[in-house]
């Protein structure tokens, strides 16, 4: 359990770090991070039975059918387009080109609490997962490291995909966020998450 306790101190760290940034109190950063990882406990523990495939997460619908990102919408558009991206985001999250707005700056600190609570639980699931032997033969065996690349393919594809329908939305015309918001990198406020 050494490996928790250094990743829970490193998060304290962080959050800490982060509090004197933002308007948050670090008694509210760690409340968060504590509570985060106390909810997601019982996943980390259970997580060598994604390993023997009795336990995975769903393919969202809407990345399913995605072969290739590239194809032509089936409807025309920037309203079509907009539907289209929006029900990609709430999927995939938000853009690299969304704009990061005020809240977002205060939640910098509960962003590190979060950041704390999954290298806890990273290390929790980590430990668990220790206990099978020949762990990568078990996933292969089981299908579990097959499933794994189709749902990380069907997440690449989704944001592919994305990026094509803003793509083919700036052709159209369309103003963002059918679109992507033009800005020069130099413009571009670098956020390290």
């Amino acid at each position: 359990m050494k490996p928790v306790l250094l990743f829970t101190l490193a998060g304290a760290l962080t959050v800490l770090a982060s509090c004197l940034s933002t308007g948050m109190t670090a008694s509210e950063a760690t409340s968060s991070a504590v509570e985060q990882t106390g909810d997601g406990l019982t996943d980390a523990a259970l997580s060598p039975l994604e390993d023997l495939n009795l336990r995975r997460d769903d393919i969202p619908a809407v990345l399913e059918p995605l072969e290739t990102p590239y194809g032509i919408p089936a409807g025309s558009g920037c309203e079509y387009l907009l539907g289209e991206i929006a029900t990609l985001t709430q999927i995939l999250g938000p853009d690299d080109d969304t704009p990061e707005t005020d809240e977002e700056e205060r939640d910098r600190a509960e962003w590190a609490a979060d950041r704390s609570a999954d290298a806890a639980l990273g290390a929790v699931a980590s430990t668990a997962r220790g206990f099978i032997p020949f762990r990568g033969l078990v996933r292969e065996a089981t299908g579990a490291e097959r499933y794994a690349d189709k749902l990380a393919t069907a997440y690449r594809l989704g944001m592919e995909r994305r990026a094509y329908l803003k793509g083919y939305g700036q052709a159209l015309g369309c103003a963002p966020p059918a679109a992507p918001i033009p800005e020069s990198i130099e413009d571009r406020k670098i956020v390290y998450r």
